[in-house]
C-alpha cells in the first residue's frame, strides 16, 4: 500500500505477526484491573488468531458489558485494525504485567 493512500491509523501500526505471536500466546487471557479497582478488562488471543475483549464489571458497576471479538479475514473479519489494536493492547497488558 502506497504510504500516500494509507489511513492515519496505518500509518502508526505496522505490526509484524510473527514477534507478536512470540510475546502474546494463544488461549492466554490478559487481564488488567481498573485504575479504580471497579472492573478488569481482558483480551484473549484465540488459536485462529481472532481477538476477543471484555469488561468484567467491579463492584461499583450495575450490569457485566459483553464481549467482543474481533476474527481474521478467513473468519470473515471486517476490522481489520480494530484487530490490530485488540493485539497491540494485549501485548500492552503482557509488558506491564511483567514489569510489575
Amino acid at each position: 500500500m502506497n504510504i500516500e493512500t494509507q489511513s492515519l491509523f496505518d500509518k502508526f501500526v505496522e505490526i509484524d505477526w510473527n514477534e507478536l505471536w512470540e510475546k502474546v500466546s494463544t488461549h492466554r487471557r490478559y487481564v488488567v484491573e481498573c485504575d479504580d479497582r471497579e472492573g478488569i478488562l481482558s483480551v484473549v488471543a484465540s488459536c485462529d488468531g481472532d481477538f476477543h475483549m471484555a469488561i468484567d464489571k467491579g463492584s461499583g458497576q450495575l450490569r457485566p458489558t459483553p464481549s467482543f471479538r474481533s476474527r481474521t479475514f478467513i473468519g470473515g473479519g471486517r476490522n481489520e485494525r480494530i484487530r490490530k489494536a485488540l493485539a497491540l493492547l494485549a501485548l500492552a497488558i503482557n509488558e506491564d504485567t511483567e514489569n510489575k
